[in-house]
């Protein structure tokens, strides 16, 4: 098969924040309407095993390395922590879903600004008035002031509750990023499809897996 490129605006990859808009907009997910699956596998990710196959056999809508309690999960779920949630930078999505939220999350717009400062307001009032474990946003996807990726972790659930994130053990199997070791030990010592940052988060721990002779 030949590889084909699509390309986007420079500004969408000049800061994080453009990077995240990226990836919450429906022209995005639309360029990809023809596969079932979008992988993102940025730079500082590394795969152990061929996996790929699999894993989009498994039917997720939002599958990544898994979050350990993080405090925005806390406030945005209304059990008090997701059951995973997980790191975009090395992550499988469905595309299908994906346009489904972004059509309902759109659909319920009655406010929007460009002030980052202001949708971090939306969301400290939503917190205040009890409402930020329900639909708080009320305003396009790419409003939402954190990461992207805790908005299909998080958010997207809220929009529908078809939207399937996986599950900590299952996250875990995907995808290490923070706490490697603790990572290893969960996963019964076994190594998962892929890790992301593996350079920032405990180096030392992933260079004799990436040294290994075969």
């Amino acid at each position: 098969m030949k590889a084909k490129f699509e390309r986007f605006d420079k500004n969408y990859f000049a800061s994080w924040r453009g990077y995240n808009e990226l990836l919450l907009q429906q022209e995005f997910y639309k360029r990809f309407e023809n596969y079932d699956y979008i992988l993102i596998y940025q730079l500082d990710v590394l795969v152990f095993s061929d996996q790929l196959k699999f894993w989009c056999n498994e039917n997720y809508d939002y599958i990544a390395p898994p979050w350990f309690r993080p405090v925005i999960g806390w406030l945005s779920h209304k059990k008090g922590y997701p059951p995973s949630g997980g790191n975009g930078g090395f992550s499988l999505r469905k595309v299908k879903s994906a346009l489904e939220v972004l059509e309902k999350v759109n659909f319920k717009i009655k406010r929007e600004s460009d002030n980052p400062w202001i949708q971090k307001l939306w969301f400290i009032q939503a917190i205040l008035t009890g409402q930020s474990r329900k639909l708080w946003l009320n305003a396009p996807s790419y409003n939402y002031p954190f990461a992207e990726d805790g908005f299909w972790s998080l958010e997207a659930p809220k929009y529908m509750k078809s939207y399937k994130v996986a599950n900590f053990k299952d996250a875990l199997k995907f995808g290490f990023e923070r706490y490697p070791e603790k990572c290893f030990k969960l996963n019964n010592s076994q190594l998962p499809f892929g890790v992301h940052a593996w350079k920032k988060y405990n180096e030392k721990f992933w260079k004799p897996f990436i040294l290994k002779k075969k």
